[in-house]
Formats: C-alpha cells, sequence, structure tokens
C-alpha cells in the first residue's frame, strides 16, 4: 500500500485525507480536495453539506422610500415570485405597479370577445396527424374540411 500524503494547516495540524474522510463523513477525494485547495483549518473542517458562500441578493430602493428584494415583494403583496423580478428586471420602481396583481386575461379586462374556435371532426384531426405538413394538396384539403362556412 501506498503512503499517503501528510497535510499541515495553518494550525499545526496534520492530517491525511483518509482522516479528514472520516472525521466530515465524506469520500477521500472531496477531502483531498479540501486539502488541496486550502490549509485554513475553519474552511477544511466545515460540514460536507454546508454551503460555503453566502449570495448577495439585490436590493431595490422603490418609489415609496423602501428598500426591498424580490422575494420579500412576493410574499408582501401575493403576486408570484417569476412576475415581481420580471417587472424589476424591466425597471419598474413603482411600488402600486410592482404590486397590482397579475392580470390573466387582457382580453376579457378590455371587454374583447374571443372567436369561437372551430372544432376540427375527429376524421380531419386524423388526416392532420397522419398527413406532412409540408404537402400543398394536404393543406388545401385541410382548408376545405377546417374552415367553417361564412354566416351572413
Amino acid at each position: 500500500m501506498s503512503k499517503l500524503k501528510k497535510y499541515k494547516l495553518d494550525d499545526g495540524q496534520i492530517i491525511t485525507p483518509v482522516e479528514l474522510a472520516k472525521i466530515l463523513k465524506c469520500k477521500t477525494p472531496t477531502a483531498r480536495s479540501r486539502l488541496n485547495d486550502s490549509s485554513d483549518p475553519q474552511r477544511i473542517f466545515r460540514p460536507y453539506n454546508q454551503r460555503a458562500k453566502t449570495y448577495k441578493i439585490k436590493k431595490f430602493k422603490l418609489t415609496n422610500g423602501k428598500t426591498f428584494d424580490a422575494r420579500e415583494l412576493s410574499q408582501q403583496s401575493g403576486v408570484p415570485l417569476h412576475t415581481i423580478r420580471c417587472r424589476l428586471s424591466i425597471g419598474w420602481r413603482d411600488y402600486d405597479k410592482l404590486i397590482s396583481p397579475v392580470q390573466s386575461h387582457k382580453a376579457s379586462r378590455l371587454g374583447i370577445k374571443k372567436p369561437q374556435e372551430v372544432k376540427m371532426s375527429i376524421s380531419a384531426q386524423r388526416i392532420y396527424s397522419a398527413k406532412p405538413i409540408n404537402d400543398p394538396m394536404f393543406r388545401l384539403a385541410m382548408m376545405r374540411i377546417c374552415v367553417s362556412p361564412m354566416k351572413f
């Protein structure tokens, strides 16, 4: 068996990767990687699944004079987080505008009625799924089947 390399830490300790792996309850390559990266005991003996860095969360100053991050605004207003992030990314800083509820259908809000969709018959659906779309004769046949007659 080959001789294990010993690493000297800043506080004077001498340790091998196998010993460190047993202490941390991780694999030997992980322990060896930590020992190669640093000699700081706090960094080396940090628990295995704990994050090394804490990430800075961007704060935004809004028109009401307060500073919030996207997560706080989302929890406070009930608006989905992705919506708040999108609004902040496009430059919105008006507090009332940011926390306004999401409008699912602008057409219904404006009073525009949606035209009724024409349902295809089962046979038309079978034709549509079976034939290649780029065939001109197929397109012509689909136009005849799918287009409803005009009502006067």
